[in-house]
């Protein structure tokens, strides 16, 4: 398949979005717990859960998601926060990991012990298993020191492109586009890059623009740095040419810093 996108450096004009909450104010109803999955079914002590979540809400999005599971003979727990910083974002399908597990972990079942979801204006939706059983019966995931080492291959409807190591903490990516784009269709939903615990990293966007407000590449670099010896994924999804059309191919690339 042909490539939509490479990766360039260059320098470019500096800018960047600020998204307004409009639609708080109006928003009355918490968000909902639409699926939970468990990704990672065994995982070794000192290793982390990955998690997959499909929540939606009816006006302002949702701003948070938390999980809490408890070991086996409930004395410990880990716990997982994903913050999805995606205003009227209302219905999509994350992917985080927990918090590491002790390398003492209790081997056994760890089950998910309450989800709660909050939404931009301040609503909160919470499951707990000795309520919702039904609903969180099967989320659990088990401790045994024999689980694969590998990480898991998930199919989230984004290509993979190949990862790079030792990126500098304040790398530049240039993603380029076959076709001019509107630029003013470029968000932070659209181009984003999140760490290794879903949480999103602030980002300026530069772009290489003309007088109508289309350019062909787009510039992205860390507010601040990256954090060193780090692992990250940078995200580009439902980008629009200058025709409006949304190009047909949403790609993913992990990095990892220098130390």
């Amino acid at each position: 398949m042909k490539k939509i996108y490479s990766l360039i450096l260059s320098i470019v004009l500096l800018f960047t979005l600020n998204l307004p909450i409009t639609n708080a104010a109006s928003d009355a109803t918490p968000p909902v717990i639409e699926e939970v999955k468990i990704l990672t079914p065994v995982v070794k002590p000192g290793g982390k859960v990955k998690i997959q979540i499909k929540v939606s809400d009816d006006v302002s999005g949702t701003k948070n998601v938390s999980f809490l599971f408890y070991s086996p003979n409930k004395n410990n727990h880990i716990s997982a926060f994903l913050y999805i910083n995606e205003y009227e974002e209302l219905s999509n399908t994350y992917i985080f990991e927990s918090e590491e597990l002790s390398r003492y972990a209790e081997f056994g079942d760890w089950n998910l012990a309450m989800i709660k979801a909050t939404d931009y204006a301040g609503n909160e939706k919470g499951m707990h298993s000795h309520i919702d059983i039904e609903f969180m019966k099967d989320l659990y995931f088990t401790v045994d020191s024999n689980a694969p080492d590998e990480d898991i291959d998930v199919n989230d409807g984004f290509t993979a492109w190949e990862s790079k190591d030792n990126v500098d903490l304040n790398k530049e990516f240039t993603i380029s586009f076959n076709a001019d784009i509107d630029i003013s269709t470029i968000l932070e939903k659209n181009i984003y890059v999140k760490d290794q615990t879903g949480n999103s990293v602030p980002l300026l966007f530069i772009i290489d623009r003309d007088t109508n407000l289309q350019a062909s590449s787009v510039t992205i670099t860390p507010v601040g740095s990256y954090r060193p010896g780090s692992t990250y994924t940078l995200y580009v999804k439902d980008i629009i040419s200058r025709s409006g059309k949304v190009l047909n191919e949403n790609v993913k690339m992990k990095f990892s810093t220098i130390k």
